[in-house]
């Protein structure tokens, strides 16, 4: 069996989950087609959502080699998705980008490297079944020094850059970056939660 750790309720949470945000986005898109903001958050909800079934997929896999090709999917999405939300973080709630058109390019370019390190053995060079972890686990490469400076720290970076500017803001733009903070701050919340603390601490994926 490919599929032995999936649930009818983990399945359904997780369509509901992601059924609601992809409608969001579709909603906020087409508020403002031609408002860059409204643009990428769309993309980061499509992302989002390809990386949570992605995600959702590499616990409840067991064959070894399918479940490689689904961690390693799994990381190649977490690049856009992350760059994705630091342009977010930076443009919010501005019709057009307010980073450099350099800045841009280069964060793109250096996205399109850690992706195909993503998918390659650099970054993960096979899973193996560790006694005691009921799902695979990769065994980490060299590739890892690539991915983390572009993958992870954009994450950081955006949220620095959002607080930054909430901080200077006032009156209805102060309020607008409040309530986006405050979605960050759940969403991460969450994925910090039940992707790495309950897996961790409960053996429950």
């Amino acid at each position: 069996m490919f599929f032995e750790n999936i649930t009818n309720i983990d399945f359904l949470v997780l369509g509901i989950a992601i059924a609601a945000n992809l409608v969001l986005g579709v909603i906020v898109f087409f508020q403002d087609s031609k408002n860059v903001t409204n643009t990428l958050f769309f993309l980061q909800t499509v992302i989002l959502s390809i990386w949570s079934v992605l995600n959702y997929l590499a616990y409840s896999i067991t064959d070894l080699k399918i479940a490689l090709w689904v961690i390693r999917l799994v990381m190649f999405f977490a690049v856009p998705n992350s760059i994705v939300f630091l342009f977010l973080m930076h443009t919010f709630p501005n019709r057009s980008f307010q980073m450099q058109r350099k800045a841009i390019l280069t964060l793109i370019t250096l996205g399109f490297i850690a992706m195909i390190v993503a998918l390659s053995p650099l970054l993960f060079s096979e899973v193996k079944m560790v006694p005691g972890v009921i799902t695979p686990q990769p065994v980490v490469g060299i590739g890892m020094i690539i991915f983390i400076p572009i993958a992870v720290l954009s994450i950081p970076l955006g949220i620095y850059f959002l607080v930054k500017r909430y901080l200077r803001a006032k009156n209805i733009e102060k309020l607008q970056l409040r309530h986006l903070l405050v979605g960050v701050i759940v969403m991460f919340s969450l994925i910090l939660i039940f992707n790495f603390i309950l897996p961790a601490f409960f053996e429950n994926t």
